[in-house]
């Protein structure tokens, strides 16, 4: 392999070992969910606190700014099999789906996807009503499976008057029964999200929150450099994987995205400067900073400005920034 460096300024002169082949393929996501368990870092207390409550036959509610990692541990949760206790058995649900706008669409899909993973068991087909869901997960629950679903995005089930309170009434008695369990994921509390769009079921009563933040101090290296281990390559010297660390902190999904250009200008022959590569971190950051900036409230967004070095005033300064930094 062949060593280069990164730029032309001495301040900025990284020695870089090029990737030897361009068949390597970039193991980072450069956008959307981790669905790669080996790519997934740093949520194993999540995960654990997840597992003793469905243990239980409780539910939990995953909460966390835009980003922050909640659909990738959904997944990771559904497909893992060692995340789950012992006879539970996890079905994702992406609410965004339009197969999923509808009650009776949504929980038959459910039912048929949870018979699949049981090798067709139960034959589950189309259901006419809610009753005959409840029914349906009797069944499951009687044969000693104990169904676990994940729904993503519930602020988009919300947009859709057919979710009344009947709906989350027959979800809401499965779950107090414990025959049926949920794992969801929101930037909001469901409480806040149902009385938002005026529904009075208490469905919320059944979970408890967990509140995503970054990541811990010791997984944003891991993800740094595990992948690079298991691509048969080097790993990227300190000075690469603090670079990494500045521009991206220890938000999941940003340090994903820098690290995939880290990786890509491995491939590359000349020269190439931390300039450059934040800016093409920048360039592909810059739509989901957008999004993230008009989800946060805001005290949140004056803390921001504030933690950037402008003159703002915030209110409750000392929650704000400890807020700002905990969530990553």
């Amino acid at each position: 392999m062949g060593a280069w460096f990164i730029g032309g300024n001495p301040e900025f002169r990284l020695q870089v070992e090029r990737i030897p082949s361009m068949s390597v393929v970039n193991p980072y996501s450069a956008g959307g969910m981790v669905t790669e368990s080996a790519m997934f870092f740093g949520r194993d207390q999540e995960l654990k606190r997840i597992r003793d409550r469905l243990r239980k036959g409780d539910s939990t509610a995953i909460l966390g700014l835009r980003r922050i990692g909640k659909s990738s541990l959904l997944y990771q949760l559904a497909q893992r099999g060692d995340a789950l206790p012992e006879g539970a058995v996890a079905i994702y649900l992406d609410l965004q789906d339009a197969t999923h706008h509808k009650p009776l669409e949504l929980l038959g899909s459910a039912l048929r996807h949870l018979d699949r993973l049981l090798n067709r068991r139960f034959g589950f087909e189309n259901i006419k009503s809610f009753s005959e869901f409840s029914e349906a997960i009797d069944r499951t629950y009687s044969d000693g499976f104990r169904p676990v679903f994940c729904l993503d995005e519930v602020e988009s089930l919300l947009e859709h008057s057919a979710f009344n309170d009947e709906f989350f009434e027959c979800l809401r008695s499965l779950g107090n029964q414990r025959k049926l369990s949920f794992v969801t994921a929101s930037g909001e509390s469901l409480d806040l999200l149902l009385r938002r769009r005026k529904r009075t079921s208490p469905f919320y009563n059944i979970f408890v929150n967990i509140e995503l933040a970054g990541l811990s101090s010791a997984a944003p290296k891991s993800l740094l450099t595990e992948p690079f281990k298991a691509a048969g390559l080097s790993l990227p010297p300190r000075e690469h994987l603090t670079e990494v660390m500045d521009i991206a902190g220890h938000y999941p999904f940003y340090l994903q995205l820098a690290a995939y250009h880290l990786f890509e200008a491995r491939r590359e022959v000349g020269v190439l400067d931390r300039y450059r590569l934040r800016q093409a971190f920048t360039k592909d950051a810059m739509y989901h900073f957008q999004g993230l900036w008009r989800h946060l409230s805001p005290d949140e967004q004056a803390g921001v400005k504030r933690l950037a070095g402008l003159p703002v005033v915030v209110q409750d300064w000392d929650r704000t920034c400890a807020d700002l930094i905990r969530s990553g």
